[in-house]
């Protein structure tokens, strides 16, 4: 009975041990990045991953800012004192923004390349190289645009680049995406959050309180968008005239439905009415208008930086 318990041990031994052999031989046949992953070697590899967005002032001198880095963990001290060399693709055919915007739900553009310079510039064959030297762990691709007023608002712009290949010391991390969609845009001195508090009143269905947060997005230099009173489904484009009567200095409109001024003369549906206005020390807008001229929708909001 000994001998037969004895023997089974040594079968199943025997099998354990040939499992074991086999998997020591799968694992030593990978390649030597799969087998190490990023361990002990220098990487490179772009920053952020996957997205970046840069923001330019609202002035019509040049600006310069730095779009994508690329960067290099050093295995060690020696690579400190080499040279990497990293070719970029640029989404000339914007392939990588049109892959972006379809996982994202989003609309990005390129950035028309007479909006701005780029340094390194992009080749002929659409290839951007990087030089990382001695003593260096980073170089940015930088771009300069001579004029933020030359966009056009109404579109949301983008650059992208993908890492295609590293030379010198190095190499291409596997652990972390190799392209980056990087928006480009411009903000005004009006944008950001806001509490919006009013009302609007309709002819038939009552009135609906406002009391809302709101993100004014920048359209153009003076004039954000966000939408009217409660309803969402109408864009309200508000405008700042610098050089107006700050009792009378704001202009609104909306690309979706005709809008009316509810001021002080018109008072519609003997509803009280107000200029338009942007109060600069509070940081306030006081808007009064409608829409719907035959059966007027009226509005009033005081939408105030948060």
């Amino acid at each position: 009975m000994k001998g037969d318990n004895m023997e089974a041990f040594k079968n199943k031994l025997k099998v354990v041990t040939g499992f074991f052999i086999m998997a020591m031989t799968v694992v030593s046949c990978l390649p030597e990045d799969e087998f190490m992953g990023d361990a002990g070697q220098t990487l490179v590899k772009l920053y952020p991953q996957n997205y970046n967005k840069v923001l330019f002032a609202p002035v019509a001198t040049p600006q310069t800012a730095a779009v994508l880095e690329v960067r290099r963990d050093l295995g060690g001290e020696a690579s400190l004192n080499s040279t990497t060399t990293v070719v970029l693709k640029f989404d000339q055919d914007t392939a990588m923004i049109n892959e972006y915007n379809y996982k994202n739900d989003d609309y990005f553009s390129l950035l028309p390349s007479s909006l701005y310079t780029s340094d390194p510039a992009v080749a002929a064959d659409t290839t951007v190289t990087v030089v990382i030297g001695p003593g260096e762990f980073v170089k940015s691709v930088m771009i300069t645009v001579p004029n933020v007023f030359d966009f056009d608002f109404s579109n949301k712009y983008a650059l992208a680049y993908k890492l295609i290949s590293v030379s010198g010391t190095g190499t291409r991390s596997v652990a972390v995406s190799d392209t980056c969609v990087i928006e480009i845009a411009a903000q005004n001195a009006y944008e950001g959050w806001y509490h919006s508090v009013g009302f609007r009143d309709h002819p038939t269905a009552g009135v609906f309180p406002v009391d809302d947060d709101k993100y004014l997005y920048t359209v153009d230099q003076y004039t954000v968008e966000t939408y009217t009173g409660d309803y969402i489904y109408y864009r309200l484009w508000i405008t700042v005239d610098p050089n107006a009567p700050l009792e009378n200095n704001v202009t609104i409109m909306s690309p979706d439905v005709v809008l009316f001024n509810n001021d002080p003369t018109v008072n519609i549906r003997d509803i009280q009415g107000g200029y338009n206005r942007y109060d600069p020390e509070e940081k306030a807008y006081f808007l009064y208008y409608y829409y719907n001229s035959s059966a007027p929708r009226v509005i009033e909001e005081v939408i105030t930086r948060k």
